[in-house]
């Protein structure tokens, strides 16, 4: 099948399907296969003949005459990608090949039938359970946790899940680790200050043993823990609770609840409160300790508790403890997460550059620059899937071989590059060319104009890396790739330049192995 393709004028963009057999062009509707509404063109301009796979033009006297690849001619036979140009508007011959299509319905009706194993494989249940203990952990792990995590990928992108995970397991990994050093760390800050407790209580009954054998409890002297460091306050009481010191509370009788509850302890447990102190936490590293003051009964020839000192401490080194450890603990958990960020990025840009690679590949195959998908960087399990696509690939190649008969060896894109070129110096507005792997090649001034690009710098890199706008660009890159899809159909869309709305348009041409040589970009203004 023939079509004609307007690549040029205005007409741009549009095409036309020829029929076997005779196909005029003209201006008049009505005597015309084709109309073409076009200032310049004749009534009944030209005639296009397709005979099987041969295609001859003639001109119907018009006016203006007609050009086949720049020569005037009167009748000519024209191939696929040869230039016809009328007044105000060019076309280009395009073959459709039908061993494309055939090729095609082929790769869908096995696409279809592989669609029928589709439930099989999203419900598969990887076999039967292996008999080894590691090969059944792995089997149960597969199976029965790894569906949760199916499940989440069914509705978020992979590396969005691996980020939370990866980001849960070092915040937990961190916690379990770094939470109980530091936990050891106030247990023994609190094991020293206890003994510091248990020193003072010592200490009171070391200076005052005399008045404590006496039951003189008044006489009682305390004032070195007035000048002790973080002593916040304490109080000296016998065992009804009155208060002996400090000489402030002197015959007052307790009320605050840390010395009510040590005395409730203590006498509740006489035997086990000798040998023990009594210890709360008060909350704002405040510690509470409370211990029996001893004194030596020379009646009953041994100690018996004469009274209860009460201390709470503030003390400065336990504040200190926690600010450094609170801020030990997010120092770890800063390190950890830029551990974490680079770890990913290193896991993701890896793992993306074996796919990278694999897409690069695949156009370059389809493109005729290679036989097959090779890699040069080692995923063992994506071996299967390389060598499944290089079979696919091969599969494609001979098909389209059987259909024509012809050879599978690559052509050198030159040659249609320096056609489309041709195409861009006779153009009437802004167009580009573009090689096969979408490389800036020739930019006319109006072009350059419009896109901002030069061709003097850009010539041979890829438009994503020159262009100002990256949407631009790959608004560009999708329509060559919708163009090559279509086996040569014109693919255009819209997008705004300089502030106005064009049709950016492309078309590509097919070598005669069947791969996508160049493309020709226009730019119609709406």
């Amino acid at each position: 099948m023939y079509k004609i393709v307007c690549v040029g004028g205005k007409l741009r963009g549009e095409e036309f399907v020829l029929n076997d057999g005779d196909n005029t062009l003209g201006r008049d509707p009505s005597e015309n296969d084709i109309p073409l509404s076009v200032q310049g063109i004749s009534k009944k301009h030209l005639n296009l003949t397709v005979n099987e796979n041969v295609v001859y033009i003639e001109d119907l006297g018009s006016s203006n005459g007609t050009f086949v690849n720049g020569e005037l001619v009167k009748r000519s036979s024209v191939e696929n990608g040869d230039k016809i140009a009328l007044p105000n508007v060019i076309f280009q011959l395009v073959h459709v090949k039908e061993k494309k299509v055939i090729v095609k319905k082929k790769i869908l009706k096995e696409q279809e039938d592989d669609t029928e194993d589709d439930e099989s494989f999203y419900g598969n249940t990887g076999g039967t359970m292996p008999t080894t203990p590691h090969g059944k952990v792995l089997f149960l792990f597969k199976n029965k946790v790894m569906p949760i995590f199916y499940k989440f990928n069914e509705e978020y992108e992979w590396r969005m899940i691996i980020g939370i995970f990866l980001g849960a397991f070092i915040l937990i990994s961190v916690y379990f680790i770094i939470s109980p050093i530091l936990k050891d760390s106030k247990r023994l800050l609190i094991t020293e200050i206890i003994a510091r407790a248990e020193h003072y209580a010592n200490e009171v009954e070391r200076l005052n043993a005399r008045a404590l054998e006496a039951r003189n409890l008044d006489r009682l002297d305390t004032n070195f823990l007035e000048r002790e460091p973080g002593v916040n306050e304490y109080e000296l009481f016998d065992l009804e609770g009155r208060i002996v010191r400090p000489a402030t509370k002197l015959n007052n009788y307790i009320k605050k609840s840390f010395s009510v509850s040590a005395r409730t302890w203590m006498l509740n447990n006489p035997e086990h409160a000798k040998n023990k102190s009594y210890i709360k936490n008060l909350g704002d590293n405040r510690i509470g300790i409370a211990k029996s003051i001893m004194a030596y009964n020379v009646k009953l020839g041994r100690e018996e508790a004469v009274g209860i000192i009460a201390i709470q401490f503030t003390p400065v080194s336990l504040q200190v403890g926690d600010a450094n450890n609170l801020k030990a603990y997010w120092e770890s958990v800063v390190i950890t997460v830029i551990g974490a960020v680079l770890f990913f990025a290193l896991l993701y840009f890896l793992t993306m550059r074996h796919f990278e690679e694999m897409k690069f590949q695949i156009e370059q195959v389809m493109r005729g620059k290679q036989k097959e998908i090779i890699s040069k960087y080692h995923m063992i399990e994506l071996t299967k899937l390389r060598n499944l696509i290089n079979s696919l690939l091969q599969r494609i190649r001979e098909l389209q071989n059987e259909d024509d008969g012809e050879s599978s060896d690559l052509e050198d894109e030159e040659p249609y590059i320096e056609t489309l070129h041709q195409f861009l110096l006779a153009a009437g507005g802004a167009a580009m060319v573009l090689t096969s792997e979408k490389k800036i090649r020739y930019l006319n001034p109006e072009a350059e104009d419009l896109t901002g690009i030069r061709e003097s710098m850009a010539e041979g890199a890829e438009i994503l890396d020159v262009a100002r706008d990256q949407g631009f660009a790959a608004t560009i890159i999708d329509i060559c790739d919708e163009t090559v899809n279509s086996q040569g159909e014109v693919a255009k869309k819209e997008w705004e330049l300089r502030g106005e709305n064009y049709s950016v348009c492309a078309i590509t041409l097919f070598g005669r192995d069947s791969f996508s040589k160049g493309f020709f970009i226009t730019f119609v203004k709406e």
